[in-house]
């Protein structure tokens, strides 16, 4: 398991935000590693692992995303869920906000190319109050097993899982972006379970 570096002698905001970049950094490079043949696999095998996870399985409204650049595709999960009559509701980035709004989306046709080029819902999709989502799809780029999280740098998931009180927040992504530890600050959403194509995993507690 690759750990990410420590930064010494740094005050403690300029040596997180050093030590998220070489997170993003470490974990970028080993996922673009993988062969085609890898991803195709462990994507397969992560699917499975997530249809069968009871944060799923028991879940009446599940928020997913739309892959982007070389993230972890979905997809087929997505359309699983709603062929098991599950609502799935894709996220839209808001103008001026760092709370994403999510809309009920029932056919990858009522996507559109929307904000860095990632496809979200088409304007007349259904908006869905963020209090009404039952599990979270939350992508991401290097993680650890204590339930730290770190994204693009943008915030847009930390704010948003804020307004999901009763959302259970599944991270999903392959086994060579789990890290030893990724550094934390204040404001960072801890994620619940972890679902890599090693199986799933509850996150313990962050110290």
């Amino acid at each position: 398991m690759t750990q990410a570096p420590r930064m010494a002698n740094l005050p403690d905001d300029t040596a997180r935000l050093a030590g998220k970049r070489s997170s993003r950094l470490a974990a970028q490079a080993l996922r673009s590693q993988l062969s085609p043949a890898e991803r195709n696999a462990a994507s397969q095998t992560i699917a499975s692992h997530l249809l069968a996870h009871p944060a799923l399985t028991s879940a009446r409204v599940v928020a997913v995303y739309a892959a982007m650049r070389d993230e972890l595709s979905i997809d087929g999960v997505a359309t699983e869920l709603r062929a098991r009559g599950v609502a799935t509701v894709y996220p839209r980035v808001v103008r001026g906000s760092r709370v994403l709004s999510f809309y009920y989306v029932s056919s990858p046709d009522e996507l559109m190319a929307g904000t860095f080029d990632v496809p979200e819902p088409a304007p007349d999709c259904e908006q869905i109050a963020l209090t009404e989502i039952d599990t979270a799809l939350v992508p991401g780029l290097a993680f650890d097993r204590e339930g730290g999280r770190v994204g693009w740098g943008q915030g847009y998931y930390d704010h948003t899982l804020q307004e999901m009180p009763n959302a259970t927040r599944v991270a999903v992504a392959f086994e060579c972006q789990v890290l030893g530890r990724v550094p934390v600050g204040p404001a960072d959403q801890l994620i619940h379970h972890l679902v890599t194509e090693r199986g799933a995993t509850a996150m313990g507690n962050r110290r």
